[in-house]
């Protein structure tokens, strides 16, 4: 590849296209009324969940979610890359693939310089290692076990003492120093004028990503005294933290077929692990499990363990990774989740019982994301009464409704049900007693109690839904609205000023909108086909092709007006919760007067009532 593929081809391509053929010609359509239906060629099923729509061009399934357009199915279908699925699409309508090369060429050069540069870097880590001055990283490897093969695997090198020993190993370039600078491993310091190593006198663990480039390192102290104990490389434009998981490349190249990937959370734990014979355990670096993270396990393998500590830290590591598994878990997915004894870390409990007694610990007290899921909402309720179970409910079906539909869906929602003393039927109508008591119409005048329009952020609130003037047979958000009709009018971006407080939220949906919107302003030229691009094999393209597929507002001549309008009402949602929370941290009542009290006792009043 030379270039860039200019906007203007990619929306030309699709334009030449229809997904009937692109689609057809790999998958055995059938014939239902508008659309077309066939067995989801991206997972196991028997009856037909599959459709593709002429009209729409873009094609959904039922049963996994996969959703897109012509470049998206051949992306999935043939495993390929974006660049490669416009190649071969293009191929076949006779036409060749243009090139913005000076872009993408400045671009390139960049990230290789970056690479290079780390490249070099942990080369020259690896070689300090079995040198004089590294003979305390020796002891230390030598103390925890560490054979020749597994320091090589790992790559594993020391960083000397002293001040400027990497900065000298490179020509003092002012080339060599900003590269070196922009990777994180070199640190400015403007008072003195002066630049100096990031990583002194600490065991060096290189940082690679799924193809094996060196992106970032991370150093861990040799001496208990020392501090802190992990340092780790920046984020910088070839190391994202969020996308990243360290030992994922090394685990691929000893196993290519891997069943299971175990998560845990240290460097060390990876190295200890693979060093007893279990090489398929991978670390975040430093952050909680991201859907990022979570979106790449599922696509090496369908089964992943999370391994966490038994103390409470342990505890809420783990709630937040099974409430950002969550929205992944689709048929054919399994999810685990292992709670070490307190005080023990991968690392030292392997190194204690050996591979075969922590394998059948792997095996024998890893609980299922469901198990774990209902076993500590439980923990929260007295389900032997009535006000218990109903507080389960309230608890368990926010998450639930997370869920992809599908046969986990519904056997989550069967349990509930068995726990609460509700039938299936029973709790999705309460559901939708909720959507419906809460559901606006956007065609009112502008409201000034905001309350009645508070979306909520958190899982544990079913959002407020509106439609729209016309009959809708599905009720949307203000920010699905916005959404799905700023996909069909990219226009309107044009009228919305700043959408900072947008990409600040919690909500996907709200989020969601604020890329589009920066998308749409930095390309004004941009069309749907350029969003669905962008937002590929992303979280957000997810919910993006979700929002696409919902029947659509019939917004008649006002579309710009229902725009703005569902941007009004969200923009109340967002303040109001600024407002909640702003009021609910307020601590010293007692100070105010009267009048004050009052004021905010009445204030705080509406807005609990608004979160129920």
């Amino acid at each position: 590849m030379s270039g860039l593929i200019p906007q203007s081809f990619i929306d030309d391509l699709l334009a030449r296209t229809d997904i009937v053929d692109v689609i057809g010609s790999r998958v055995q359509l059938k014939k239902t009324g508008k659309n077309l239906a066939a067995c989801c060629p991206f997972h196991q099923e028997k009856t037909p969940s599959f459709t593709v729509s002429p009209d729409k061009q873009f094609y959904y399934c039922f049963g996994c979610g996969a959703a897109g357009n012509a470049l998206r199915f051949i992306i999935e279908f043939e495993q390929l890359d974006f660049p490669q699925a416009v190649e071969q699409l293009a191929q076949s309508l006779g036409l060749d693939v243009p090139r913005e090369a000076q872009q993408y060429q400045r671009q390139t050069h960049r990230f290789e310089a970056l690479f290079e540069i780390t490249k070099q870097s942990a080369t020259f880590f690896q070689q300090q290692l079995f040198k004089p001055s590294g003979q305390a990283a020796q002891h230390y490897v030598q103390q925890r076990g560490l054979s020749a093969a597994t320091l090589k695997q790992y790559a594993i090198g020391y960083a000397p003492a002293g001040w400027q020993n990497l900065l000298e190993h490179f020509d003092q370039s002012p080339e060599n120093t900003k590269h070196l600078l922009t990777a994180g491993l070199v640190i400015e310091n403007p008072e003195k004028q002066s630049v100096y190593d990031r990583f002194r006198h600490r065991l060096i663990f290189p940082i690679r990503d799924i193809r094996g480039r060196y992106i970032g390192f991370g150093g861990r102290v040799l001496s208990p005294n020392d501090k802190p104990k992990y340092l780790n490389s920046p984020e910088t434009p070839i190391f994202l933290k969020r996308q990243e998981l360290y030992g994922l490349f090394e685990a691929r190249q000893q196993q290519r077929q891997l069943d299971f990937l175990l998560v845990v959370e240290g460097y060390m734990d990876v190295v200890a692990l693979a060093q007893h014979g279990i090489k398929n355990a991978v670390a975040t670096l430093g952050t909680a499990v991201s859907q990022e993270h979570v979106t790449r396990l599922f696509k090496t393998v369908k089964e992943v363990i999370y391994c966490f500590d038994g103390d409470e830290a342990g505890r809420k590591a783990a709630w937040r990774a099974l409430e950002t598994t969550l929205p992944f878990m689709q048929d054919g997915f399994q999810a685990k989740f292992l709670f070490l004894p307190e005080g023990e870390d991968p690392d030292s409990l392997v190194s204690k019982e050996g591979q075969q007694a922590f394998l059948a610990r792997l095996k024998s007290n890893s609980q299922s994301i469901a198990d774990y899921f209902f076993h500590t909402l439980c923990e929260q309720v007295d389900i032997q009464h009535m006000d218990g179970k109903a507080r389960l409910a309230a608890l368990a079906k926010p998450y639930i409704e997370q869920l992809p539909q599908g046969v986990f869906h519904q056997l989550m929602l069967g349990h509930l049900a068995e726990l609460t003393g509700l039938s299936e039927q029973a709790l999705s109508e309460l559901s939708n007693a909720v959507t419906q008591q809460t559901t606006q119409t956007i065609a009112v005048p502008a409201i000034n109690q905001a309350n009645q329009y508070s979306e909520k952020k958190t899982s544990r609130y079913p959002a407020k839904n509106f439609v729209s003037t016309s009959k809708l047979s599905v009720s949307l958000t203000p920010a699905q609205v916005a959404v799905y009709l700023l996909s069909k009018y990219p226009e309107f971006a044009e009228q919305v000023e700043n959408s900072d407080r947008l990409a600040n939220d919690q909500s996907e949906h709200t989020r969601l909108l604020a890329v589009m919107l920066k998308l749409l302003k930095d390309n004004p030229q941009a069309s749907v086909g350029h969003l669905i691009g962008e937002l590929y094999n992303t979280p957000l393209g997810n919910i993006y092709a979700a929002v696409l597929n919902r029947p659509p507002p019939q917004t008649g001549q006002a579309s710009k007006e229902v725009f703005l309008e569902a941007l009004t009402r969200l923009q109340q949602q967002l303040n109001l919760e600024d407002t909640y929370q702003e009021l609910s941290q307020f601590k010293n009542l007692k100070s105010m007067d009267a009048s004050k009290k009052e004021a905010f006792l009445r204030a705080f009043e509406q807005l609990r009532q608004s979160k129920r």
